[in-house]
């Protein structure tokens, strides 16, 4: 568990340090009191907007208007939907979980851990040597 927050922290830390640039201030070194006034002339091509006409007419009928019998289509058949099934509840016992509680084991791997440190370190990097192998130690140690 520790091992994959450390991995986690160390991953962000990365990420933010690589991102860092962007977050920079690159404007800096350009004084912005003494800008330069410019004028820009844009020239844009002249649009005539060409507007349809319509003339509404009430519809002209020749000749003699003709009844028709409307044909009527047939009624669908009633669907009838089935009524849903609910079976009975299935009983289980409640999940057990076990927790891994190795703090006898972080423990013993830490201290092996700074022993081996100690012993491998030289002057005034044994304690870094040490500090080191306690960390690693305990990291490793969890894991038993």
């Amino acid at each position: 568990m520790f091992a994959s927050k450390a991995i986690c922290t160390l991953s962000a830390g990365a990420m933010l340090a690589t991102a860092l640039p962007a977050l920079a201030d690159h404007d800096r070194h350009r004084p912005h009191r003494h800008r330069v006034q410019e004028r820009v002339v844009v020239e844009r091509p002249v649009v005539v907007e060409k507007r349809t006409v319509v003339v509404h007419q009430e519809p002209r009928y020749y000749g003699r208007s003709r009844y028709v019998e409307p044909v009527y289509a047939p009624a669908p058949a009633p669907y009838y939907a089935r009524q849903p099934y609910y079976a009975e509840p299935a009983y289980a016992p409640a999940p057990v979980y076990s927790s891994r509680d190795n703090t006898l084991g972080i423990i013993g791997g830490a201290a092996i851990g700074a022993a081996i440190g100690s012993q491998v370190g030289h002057g005034h990097d044994r304690a870094a040597a040490a500090g080191l192998g306690a960390l690693l130690g305990g990291l490793i140690g969890s894991n038993f």
